[in-house]
């Protein structure tokens, strides 16, 4: 269970980059995700016992037919890593696929959000659907599933996604070939913290029901 003080922190850190993003002049995902997470990038939250949860964010170019997301369906690919003095414990990915208007696509966007989904679902299950709002409140995420459309409802706050799921270690795939491609995805999101490392760690390509 992550720290009040740092759980507190990180809510708001997330909910202040999320009301500095205007859908005007960042309509399309991939301009949501990389004006999102860039707000992020470089914060840092820290309680009184020095520990930290700290995000980077890096963006690439490349947009063609080779392109990462055209390959493997990811958007985003988001990297933690816990550390202690010696340098990392551990790492584990997700892979995250955007959209807007998720809860109210046209049969053409779903099928097309469907078909990045099963290239994700074939290098893991540790990936969700992210909305992308309109409202500048905090995105929500959908997690995956094993039957079309591979995600499923209800959405949960992207904060509780975060600190519920995936720092409390329920969440995430540790599989070297998955954390690689997150890394090497288009745009990717590090979080590093040195809170205590989960006493067990998820199973590389668990599957969610």
């Amino acid at each position: 269970m992550l720290d009040m003080e740092l759980d507190r922190k990180l809510r708001e850190l997330i909910q202040a980059a999320a009301s500095k993003v205007d859908r005007e002049s960042f309509s399309q995902e991939p301009h949501f995700t990389s004006a999102f997470f860039g707000k992020l990038h470089e914060e840092e939250v820290r309680n009184s016992a020095g520990q930290y949860i700290r995000f980077k964010f890096s963006a690439s170019n490349d947009r063609g037919p080779g392109s990462a997301e055209n390959l493997t369906g990811i958007d985003v690919g988001m990297v933690f890593e816990w550390t202690d003095q010696g340098g990392t414990v551990f790492q584990k990915a997700v892979l995250l696929q955007a959209k807007n208007h998720l809860l109210n696509l046209n049969s053409t966007n779903e099928k097309d959000l469907t078909d990045q989904c099963a290239k994700m679902k074939k290098f893991t299950t540790s990936y969700v659907v992210m909305d992308c709002p309109y409202d500048r409140s905090i995105p929500t995420v959908c997690l995956s599933r094993e039957t079309p459309p591979y995600w499923v409802l209800p959405p949960l706050p992207l904060d509780e996604f975060l600190i519920d799921h995936v720092l409390a270690c329920k969440q995430g795939d540790v599989a070297r070939d998955v954390v690689h491609m997150a890394k090497r995805a288009d745009r990717t999101v590090f979080v590093e913290t040195n809170t205590p490392a989960p006493a067990s760690k998820p199973r590389p390509k668990q599957r969610i029901k």
